[in-house]
C-alpha cells in the first residue's frame, strides 16, 4: 500500500472565526472543518451541538409526512382492542427499534405481536410474516427499520384485513426521475423526498423511537401526560441501534446518542446490563466505540450465525437470571464470528493476491456464511480504500450478497446501476446488501468495476488522514483534551478530532506487548514529556534514538493511569 497522505484543513476564514470569539483556536478550527462553524451560525447553535439537550435537541414528531394518519390508526387499535403486529428486521438497528416500538405500545395499553424475520428470509416485509402475525389476530401491521420497498406487502396484508404502517430510513426507489412508496396507510421515512421533517439521518430505531413520541404525545393530549420520563429511558435501545447502523452522529442523532450513553450507563435494562458484563464494558467509561465495538457486534452475531431470536429475547428480559445466559450466547457467537472474519480474509488474500487491486473495485466471492459478508466487505474496503462487493456461493441458483464503499462512491447508487442484473438491493451511500441468480455474477463484477474506474480517481485510491489541527507540542494538554472531549458522543460523521505535530523530538522510544509489537513514544514538550502510543508500530523502536525529529498524527484520549495521552495513527522520521 502507498504512503498515507496527510490532508491539512483549511484553516478558518478570519471573518468566521471573528464570529465566534468564545472559541479557542482549535475547537473553532474543529467545529468549522466539521461544518459547524459557518458565516451566520448563532452562539446558541454551536452551544445546542457541544451541549445537547431533551429540552432543544429534538424536533416535532408531527413533521414527519404520514406521522398523523400513523398515529390515528395507531391509537384506533390500541383503543379497540386490536392486536398489532410488530414486523421487525434482524440487526442491531431494527431489534432495538422492534422491542422500543412493542414497549411504548404496551405500555399505551396495547397488544403488540412481534415477528422477527431471519437472515436467510426474503428481505422486508415478507407474505410470510405477514400470514404468520395474522394467524395471531394481528389486524394492523407497523414494520420497524424496513419496508420501503416492500411494495406488496400492503396488498398481501389487505387480504388478511391488516392495515399497514411503515417505518424505515433506508433509500426510497426512484424510477423515472419519481419517487415509488409502497401503498401503505402510512409511511415514515425522512428520506422522502416530499417529507418535511428536518433531519434525514435517522436510524430505523430514530424513525421508531420519533413514532414513539408522536403516540406518547398524542396521548397525552389526552391525559395530561405525555410519557415523556418514559421515552428518556427508551434512548438506550435508541442509542445502541443508531450506532450500530454507522449513522452520522449529528443533529437530533447527537442528542439520542450522548442522552442514550448516560441512560445505558444506569444499564436499568438487564438484558444490556448482562451484555455489557459479558463484554467486559465499563459503565464509567462507556462510549460510541464501546457500543460499536463491543455491545452492536454481539447483537449482530446472533443473526450472523444464529437466530436473532437471540438478541431479541436478551433484549426482553425480565430479569437478571434470564439475561446473563443469552448474554453468554452472543459472547460465545461473537467470537466465533472474529475467527470466521479472519478466515475468510486469509482465503481472500490467498485466493485473489495482488489481482484484488487490478481495479478500483473488488469484488470477492467464496463459500462464508452469509452473516459475514458485511464484515469481510468492510474490513477489505478500510484496507484497500476502495468499494467491495463479497458474493457467498454457497447456493445454487440465488446468491447473497454484501457491499460497503468509501466516501466518494455511492454504493446503493451502483448497485441500481446494475439493477438488471440482480434480483433485489438496498442500502445506503456506504453499505448495501443485494442479491442475484448465480448466472449473473461475472456480469455484475465486471459492471460494477467498470463503474467504479470510470468514476473514482486514481488519487483517491491512496490511504489519507485527514488533519483537523497543525499543534505545537505545548498546545496538547488537559485543556485541549476538555474541547475534545466537549464533542462528544464522536463517530460517524463527527469523527474523533486528528491533530498532527511536524518535527516533534524524541526523549525515548521502546516496545511493549506480549510480542512487543507496540510501540511507546516520549517526546519533548515544555513541562513533561508527551506519552505516545503507537499499536502495532512497535518496529519503529528499532529506528527511533533521543534527538529524532518525527512527524506525528495522533488523536488524544484520557488514560486511566497517566491521564492525558496520544494514540498515533501515523509516525515519520523527519
Amino acid at each position: 500500500m502507498p504512503p498515507t497522505r496527510w490532508i491539512v484543513a483549511e484553516p478558518v476564514p478570519s471573518a468566521i472565526r471573528a464570529a465566534a470569539p468564545a472559541l479557542s483556536p482549535v475547537l473553532a478550527q474543529i467545529l468549522y472543518n466539521r461544518g459547524l462553524l459557518q458565516p451566520g451560525v448563532s452562539a446558541e447553535t454551536l452551544t445546542r451541538f457541544l451541549s445537547p439537550r431533551w429540552e432543544d435537541g429534538l424536533h416535532d414528531p408531527f413533521l414527519m409526512a404520514d406521522m398523523q394518519p400513523a398515529v390515528e390508526r395507531i391509537l384506533h387499535a390500541i383503543e379497540h382492542q386490536e392486536k398489532i403486529g410488530v414486523y421487525g428486521h434482524y440487526d442491531a438497528d431494527g431489534i432495538t427499534a422492534m422491542v422500543l416500538l412493542a414497549q411504548v405500545l404496551d405500555y399505551l395499553g396495547g397488544h403488540p405481536l412481534l415477528y422477527l424475520p431471519s437472515r436467510s428470509d426474503d428481505y422486508g416485509v415478507n407474505a410470510t410474516g405477514i400470514a404468520e402475525l395474522a394467524s395471531q389476530g394481528a389486524r394492523l401491521l407497523i414494520s420497524v427499520d424496513c419496508g420501503i420497498r416492500s411494495f406488496t406487502a400492503p396488498e398481501v396484508a389487505a387480504r388478511y384485513g391488516i392495515d399497514v404502517v411503515i417505518t424505515d430510513h433506508h433509500t426510497v426507489l426512484c424510477q423515472e426521475g419519481r419517487e415509488v412508496l409502497p401503498p401503505a396507510l402510512a409511511v415514515l421515512n425522512p428520506m422522502r423526498a416530499d417529507c418535511p421533517y428536518p433531519y434525514k439521518g435517522l436510524a430505523g430505531v430514530g424513525v421508531a423511537f420519533k413514532l414513539a413520541q408522536a403516540l406518547l404525545q398524542a396521548r397525552g393530549r389526552r391525559t395530561g401526560n405525555d410519557g415523556g420520563n418514559f421515552a428518556k429511558w427508551l434512548l438506550d435501545l435508541v442509542c445502541l441501534g443508531t450506532v450500530a447502523d454507522v449513522v452520522d452522529i449529528l443533529d437530533e442523532n447527537r442528542t439520542l446518542v450522548r442522552l442514550g450513553l448516560q441512560v445505558l450507563q444506569h444499564a436499568r435494562r438487564p438484558g444490556l446490563s448482562a451484555l455489557m458484563e459479558a463484554a467486559g464494558t465499563r459503565r464509567e467509561r462507556l462510549n460510541v466505540d464501546a457500543v460499536a465495538f463491543q455491545l452492536a457486534p454481539r447483537i449482530n452475531a446472533a443473526a450472523r450465525l444464529g437466530t436473532p431470536q437471540t438478541s431479541l429475547d436478551l433484549l426482553l428480559a425480565a430479569g437478571t437470571a434470564t439475561a446473563r445466559p443469552l448474554a453468554q450466547q452472543l459472547n460465545a457467537l461473537n467470537q466465533r464470528r472474529q475467527r470466521l472474519t479472519q478466515e475468510a480474509l486469509a482465503m481472500v488474500a490467498q485466493r485473489y493476491g495482488d489481482t484484488l487491486t487490478e481495479h478500483k473495485a473488488i469484488i470477492a466471492a467464496g463459500p462464508w456464511p452469509a452473516g459475514i459478508l458485511g464484515l469481510i466487505a468492510g474490513k477489505l474496503a478500510e484496507t484497500y480504500n476502495r468499494p467491495v462487493a463479497v458474493v457467498e456461493t454457497g447456493g445454487a441458483g440465488e446468491l447473497h450478497g454484501s457491499a460497503r464503499s468509501r466516501p466518494g462512491f455511492h454504493i446503493a447508487e451502483a448497485l441500481g446501476q446494475c439493477a438488471d442484473l440482480l434480483t433485489q438491493f438496498g442500502g445506503h451511500a456506504q453499505a448495501a446488501g443485494f442479491s442475484l441468480p448465480a448466472s449473473n455474477l461475472e456480469a455484475f463484477g465486471e459492471r460494477l468495476r467498470a463503474l467504479a474506474d470510470a468514476y473514482i480517481p486514481e488519487e483517491a485510491l491512496a490511504p489519507t488522514l485527514v488533519i483537523d489541527a497543525l499543534l505545537e507540542p505545548e498546545q496538547v494538554n488537559a485543556a485541549l483534551l476538555a474541547e475534545v472531549q466537549a464533542l462528544e458522543p464522536c463517530g460517524q460523521g463527527n469523527p474523533a478530532p486528528v491533530f498532527a505535530m511536524y518535527g516533534a523530538r524524541v526523549c525515548g522510544a521502546e516496545t511493549f506487548g506480549a510480542t512487543n509489537n507496540h510501540l511507546r513514544l516520549m517526546l519533548d514538550s515544555p513541562g513533561r514529556p508527551l506519552r505516545v502510543t503507537g499499536w502495532g508500530m512497535g518496529a519503529l523502536a528499532k529506528t527511533l534514538r533521543p534527538g529524532n525529529l518525527v512527524d506525528l498524527a495522533f488523536s488524544l484520549k484520557e488514560d486511566a493511569y497517566v491521564g492525558l495521552a496520544l494514540d498515533a495513527l501515523d509516525i515519520a522520521v523527519s
